[in-house]
């Protein structure tokens, strides 16, 4: 018995929906960010680079458990059809790591905006 695309669906469908909610943070945290550096938005940097990182860091949190669950579930939706696995199936195999590479590349992205953002809010010395 091979498994219902459907079900096999399930969890990518999941793992965006997740990406989404990460990449609305991460949206909403770079325009509050920018807003507070052209002063159309009046706030200390640090303050603003706080929140920008914060919010930031629940993206990348979201991203993780996303990753996490996205693996999990298709791990085991995979391993329970061990014997034959259709086309579709054995593609989702590939597919997996693809999204577990994408998944770590968008935190790595993510992570590489917060440190531009904490050391552009320090003061330099002159």
């Amino acid at each position: 018995m091979t498994l219902e695309i459907q079900s096999l669906w399930a969890p990518e469908a999941q793992f965006s929906s997740w990406l989404s909610a990460s990449f609305l943070l991460m949206t909403v945290s770079l325009l509050f960010y920018h807003m507070t550096r052209k002063q159309s938005l009046e706030m200390s940097p640090k303050v603003a680079g706080f929140f920008s990182v914060t919010l930031i860091l629940i993206a990348v949190t979201i991203t993780i458990l996303a990753l996490y669950t996205y693996f999990i579930r298709i791990t085991e939706l995979l391993k329970s059809q061990r014997v034959h696995l259709t086309p579709a199936e054995k593609k989702e195999q590939q597919f997996k790591y693809v999204y577990m590479a994408i998944g770590i590349a968008i935190m790595l992205i993510e992570l590489s905006l917060c440190t531009v953002i904490i050391f552009g809010t320090i003061p330099k010395r002159r």
